[in-house]
């Protein structure tokens, strides 16, 4: 059960929009801001919600470090702003891992 009042409001209204045997399908998102900051948590999900970044990046090291899995494409996320506000579903749809040097550059771009 998503903890998170708002993004459990969200989450619920999306799930509406679905017919029920698409929604039995789905597991239920993480709730998380970008960033390390109000302010850029601010600016990074207005981005997403502008549709200006379509991608992210993380490190591998820090994931497992934190105790997190890598994403899988299907998944979903609620993205929080600096105020704590749930303001978009994202849904992850391509996992790449690959060194930092062979990033390419349309990905920068995409990551707003």
């Amino acid at each position: 059960m998503i903890e998170h009042a708002g993004a459990a409001a969200l989450w619920a209204e999306y799930l509406a929009t679905l017919p029920e045997a698409e929604r039995e399908k789905l597991i239920e998102p993480e709730v998380w801001a970008f960033g390390d900051s109000p302010e850029l948590a601010d600016e990074l999900s207005t981005l997403v919600v502008q549709g200006v970044k379509t991608a992210t990046a993380d490190l591998v090291w820090t994931v497992e470090f934190e105790g997190r899995f890598v994403p899988q494409a299907g998944e979903y996320n609620v993205i929080l702003d600096g105020h704590d506000a749930a303001v978009c579903i994202m849904q992850t749809t391509h996992v790449s891992i690959r060194p930092y040097d062979e990033v390419p550059p349309e990905f920068a771009y995409d990551e707003g």
